[in-house]
């Protein structure tokens, strides 16, 4: 069965000329197409390119105008894309120009997915269609009105935390919800707490001994970035993560996977002095209070490092304590953890995060800036 329906879209001569229905004439059977109950309705069979009206027996007749003319064929669906123009916006392809943008129903991974503006283009056989861009980049599947939209999106989701998932309690399991299942785990006094904050869940850590265990997923990177929404609590002075990738056991800073001129690349991690927030052995000027900021720290190549907070460009380190290099390695990923340079000590993150997300490669300007809205709106932070 391939009915959709459409609705009641315009007139000529008093009588709907965009019709109520789609559908293919495999189903009309017994002259009647299952669940096409409007009588007065308008049908337009794709496949054949003519019109029915529903009876008031709900059988289907032929239908054309009182003056004997067929009804304007409407257009349809050839093709779609996402990622040519950037990865919020779905290229679509009709068989005709049309004068005004059809009505679609676009879904992100079996998702309907708000569409946020259409816009003919000045071939009017091609409307681009505005949604909130995909979580996961490549790997999500698009959908225009059930046909398969091309996804040449050129980044994917790596990791994809969210606290809004969560049960409320002790968190055991933060499920990551890409494809690939690079979940963070805790166990005993060691688990952090998901709590409503400001009416929307966060991940809070103690400061004391909370942390999460992930995998050793994030080695060799060619570029890539990481996005999250955290507040440190202001009254902690230690040195700590909130995502990083630490041998938590190792007595050196060679062990690390990514480092840099300190060590290993900290990802809002306070600074020296505590009212900074320290990136990469870089110091950066930003509130650590507890008010939710959103931090993306974009690796384009090692031995760069873009940090953005809250939409706005902080700066960009390319030398001295800002240099970056990839090590190959077996540590994992960790949550909330620091170890120290001699492997004396163990330093915890006291604050919470809304997100953790890994991009991989780091997305271009028009699509980290669309993630960053989209995280914001999620969890109502405010963002320029």
């Amino acid at each position: 069965m391939t009915l959709k329906f459409i609705g009641n879209l315009s007139t000529n001569q008093g009588i709907s000329y965009i019709p109520n229905y789609l559908a293919l004439s495999s189903d009309i059977v017994d002259s009647i197409i299952a669940n096409c109950s409007i009588i007065g309705a308008k049908v337009f069979l794709t496949d054949t390119q003519s019109w029915k009206i529903v009876t008031g027996d709900f059988t289907l007749i032929d239908f054309s105008y009182s003056n004997g003319t067929p009804p304007p064929t409407p257009p349809v669906y050839v093709s779609s894309e996402i990622g040519s123009v950037n990865g919020s916006t779905v290229v679509v392809t009709w068989n005709k120009a049309v004068d005004t943008a059809p009505d679609v129903t676009i879904q992100e991974d079996g998702v309907t997915t708000e569409t946020i503006s259409s816009e003919i283009q000045i071939d009017p056989t091609i409307v681009y269609y505005t949604i909130a861009i995909p979580w996961h980049g490549s790997d999500s599947t698009i959908t225009v009105d059930g046909n398969t939209t091309t996804n040449n999106i050129g980044w994917l989701s790596q990791l994809c935390l969210q606290a809004d998932t969560r049960p409320l309690g002790l968190l055991s399991n933060f499920v990551d919800d890409t494809i690939y299942h690079h979940d963070f785990t805790s166990s005993g006094d060691a688990r952090p707490d998901v709590q409503l904050v400001g009416g929307y869940k966060a991940v809070v850590a103690d400061g004391i001994d909370d942390w999460m265990q992930g995998s050793n997923f994030a080695d060799n990177l060619p570029s890539f970035t990481i996005m999250h929404i955290s507040a440190i609590d202001q009254s902690f002075t230690n040195s700590f993560f909130v995502i990083g990738k630490v041998g938590v056991l190792a007595s050196n800073y060679d062990d690390k996977g990514w480092e840099d001129d300190y060590g290993q690349l900290s990802l809002f991690q306070k600074g020296d002095p505590p009212d900074k927030v320290d990136f990469g052995g870089s110091n950066s000027d930003a509130s650590v209070d507890l008010t939710d900021i959103i931090i993306t720290d974009e690796i384009i190549n090692f031995g760069d490092v873009h940090i953005y907070i809250n939409g706005s460009d902080v700066n960009e380190t390319t030398g001295g304590d800002g240099v970056v290099t990839n090590i190959s390695n077996s540590y994992p990923v960790t949550l909330f953890i620091q170890s120290d340079a001699g492997g004396g000590g163990l330093y915890f993150f006291k604050g919470r995060t809304r997100c953790q997300m890994i991009f991989v490669p780091a997305p271009p300007t028009a699509d980290r800036i669309a993630l960053e809205q989209k995280a914001t709106e999620r969890y109502g932070v405010s963002y320029p």
